[in-house]
């Protein structure tokens, strides 16, 4: 019990100086890029600092895995140099019996990471981006889990999903010059953003006159709207913001409404994966570090072998965040492949070592 409980002070000491030190790292590069903002619509300085406070808990649970990873190799490093790890092993501790207490406190600490990063990161996500929203758009933006609400001039809208350049399931109303009345309506599949302005495909026109509801259709029409698709992506929540069940429902809505989902479909399983792939990734730690206590080899090595080993697996995601929006593709295979991956390796090493 004091062998296990001073393995575990080590790891947490210095994982989360490691986190803390990513947090750090990404809460300046955001804080760089949001000052290109300043000054668009109502967004001031007191609006980005609030934002970017209310993402730390976003950033903590993103980054953790790659934290906890370097955290635990550095503090499992720093004990096979400081002999430490010999006391243990000489003491009866195995080398199972060491990977179980490693492995017993990642999965703790993934299982807290995950419940936060559905609830309080989700939350905070969600109310930092609707702050962030309605400071650039001065309130004309409402986003809600069915898509985005948007309001310029007389003219009401509701967008079905934004992908970069394009919109999908675009419904308009546009009101009388008091407010209390309709004066037309329109609805198009798509919306293209082409030479500095957004157009309708396919819209159908319903116009409201004194004495007849008249119907027209339309191969493109244009819409006026101050709002490039930067802004309008920027300004908008995307489904990193939801929780799980969030997700579902928003997928389950899409799909009612006839739009592809397999984009918001691989960020589901890959979420769904992801606590298990963050905690055989930190398992990893393990291998690499008694590597380095059976073989005497460099420990640099074995720090610049955990780096690559963790930027690889961003890499892996993101590069698989887009394979799978391919129709060809099952999405669940797609997204289980870190985690088979990470588990092969995991056991070739420990294999290796015994």
């Amino acid at each position: 019990m004091i062998a296990r409980n001073y393995l575990w002070r080590n790891l947490l000491k210095m994982s989360g100086l490691v986190v803390v030190f990513l947090v750090a790292i990404n809460f300046i590069a955001d804080f760089t890029y949001e000052i290109g903002w300043l000054g668009k619509g109502d967004y001031h300085l007191t609006s980005m600092l609030i934002y970017l406070a209310l993402m730390v808990p976003a950033y903590l649970c993103d980054l953790a895995p790659i934290g906890l990873l370097l955290g635990f190799l550095i503090a499992l490093i720093v004990m096979v140099k400081r002999s430490e790890i010999v006391v243990l092993f000489t003491s009866s501790v195995s080398q199972t019996q060491l990977a179980r207490w490693v492995a017993l406190l990642s999965f703790m600490l993934m299982a807290i990471l995950a419940v936060t990063s559905e609830t309080i990161a989700a939350y905070t996500t969600s109310v930092a981006t609707n702050i962030r929203t309605r400071a650039i758009s001065l309130g004309s933006i409402h986003v809600t889990a069915q898509g985005v609400w948007l309001r310029n001039k007389n003219l009401v809208m509701h967008i079905g999903k934004i992908e970069r350049d394009k919109l999908h399931s675009v419904r308009g109303f546009y009101l009388n010059e008091t407010g209390d009345g309709l004066t037309s309506t329109f609805y198009a599949p798509e919306g293209v953003f082409k030479q500095g302005s957004w157009q309708l495909i396919n819209a159908k026109i319903t116009n409201f006159e004194v004495d007849k509801v008249a119907t027209q259709s339309a191969a493109t029409k244009p819409l006026a709207v101050d709002l490039t698709p930067k802004m309008l992506l920027a300004t908008t929540s995307s489904s990193q913001n939801q929780n799980i069940h969030q997700l579902a429902k928003s997928i389950s809505y899409l799909k009612a409404c006839g739009m592809d989902t397999r984009k918001q479909e691989m960020n589901l399983w890959q979420r769904l994966f992801r606590p298990l792939s963050s905690f055989l990734l930190t398992m990893l730690a393990v291998p690499i570090a008694l590597t380095s206590y059976a073989h005497r080899s460099e420990r640099n090595l074995k720090l610049v072998i955990g780096v690559l080993l963790a930027l690889s697996f961003y890499a892996l995601e993101s590069m698989l965040s887009f394979v799978g929006v391919l129709h060809y593709i099952i999405v669940p295979y797609i997204a289980a492949i870190p985690s088979v991956i990470i588990t092969l390796s995991l056991y070739l090493w420990m294999k290796h070592l015994s």
